[in-house]
């Protein structure tokens, strides 16, 4: 995992990104999710994805929306 805290505007905008290239809802998300935050930008570890996923399915809502708000939690605190 990066050690350095990404921006917000940063993270903002790969979600942007994702949003905008996703057909298919929240479901449809999850392997740009993935490749975005593990694989490109190395925020998080593969390992951890899983646990990002598991807790923003389990919660009400959207699944992108709870996982860009764990995630920006995670990566820039509060």
């Amino acid at each position: 995992m990066d050690t350095s805290r990404p921006r917000y505007l940063h993270m903002f905008l790969v979600f942007v990104k994702i949003g905008l290239f996703t057909i298919g809802g929240g479901p449809a998300m999850i392997p740009l999710i993935r490749d975005e935050f593990v694989e490109k930008q190395k925020w998080i570890r593969d390992e951890d994805i899983t646990d990002v996923l598991a807790l923003s399915q389990s919660l009400p809502g959207v699944i992108a929306v709870n996982a860009s708000t764990f995630l920006g939690y995670r990566l820039g605190g509060t």
